[in-house]
C-alpha cells in the first residue's frame, strides 16, 4: 500500500494505474484503458477480464495463460445508492478486484483523498472505496493484465490461511 500511495503522490498524468512489478500488460493496454476512460468520460474504468500464468515449482512461470473473468456486469451497475453498490459487489456477484484492474482518473483520487491502507490485501479496501465514490464509471472485457500467480502469495493461498494473513496484517 504504502509503495502505491507513493506512486499516486507522484503520479504527473491524468490517470493512474497500478501494475505489480512480477507481472505484465497485453500490448497496447495503456492505450486502450486511456481511449476507453476518455471515450465514456470516466472516472474509473475497470477492466474485467485477464489473463493468469501459473508458477511451476522450479519458480518459473507457465507459457500458457488462462482466461480469467470476474463476475461484474459490463455496464450499468453502479446505482447512486452506495448501499446497494455494495451489495452488488460483494454479495450478488461475488466481486474482488484487484488495483491493477482499475485505471483510475488522477483528479477523482485526490478529490476523494483515496489512498490504499497500511495491510495484506490492500485492494479490497480502496477497491470498495473506488465503487463506492465513483459517479461515474465503465466496465470493459478486454483482457490487458498478465497476472503471474505466484504459489506462495497471499492471493494463492485458500480460505482460512488468507483470511488469517489479511486479519493478521490489520492488528
Amino acid at each position: 500500500g504504502a509503495a502505491r500511495n507513493t506512486g499516486m503522490d507522484h503520479a504527473p498524468g491524468k490517470y493512474v494505474y497500478f501494475l505489480d512489478s512480477d507481472d505484465l500488460l497485453t500490448n497496447n493496454a495503456l492505450l486502450t484503458m486511456h481511449a476507453a476512460a476518455d471515450q465514456n468520460n470516466v472516472e474509473v474504468l475497470h477492466t474485467s477480464s485477464y489473463f493468469e500464468r501459473l508458477e511451476r515449482a522450479d519458480g518459473s512461470f507457465e507459457a500458457q495463460m488462462i482466461e480469467k473473468q470476474d463476475k461484474a456486469p459490463v455496464n450499468g451497475w453502479l446505482t447512486k445508492d452506495r448501499n446497494e453498490r455494495l451489495a452488488n459487489c460483494f454479495i450478488n456477484y461475488n466481486f474482488w478486484s484487484m488495483a491493477w484492474l482499475n485505471f483510475c482518473r488522477r483528479d477523482f483520487l485526490e478529490r476523494h483523498n483515496l489512498r490504499f491502507p497500511s495491510m495484506l490485501s490492500e485492494d479490497e479496501p480502496f477497491a470498495i472505496a473506488l465503487y463506492c465514490l465513483a459517479d461515474r464509471f465503465a466496465c470493459i472485457p478486454h483482457k490487458l493484465y498478465i497476472y503471474n500467480r505466484r504459489r506462495s502469495s497471499l492471493t494463492g493461498s485458500k480460505g482460512t490461511e488468507r483470511a488469517s494473513k489479511a486479519i493478521g496484517s490489520m492488528v
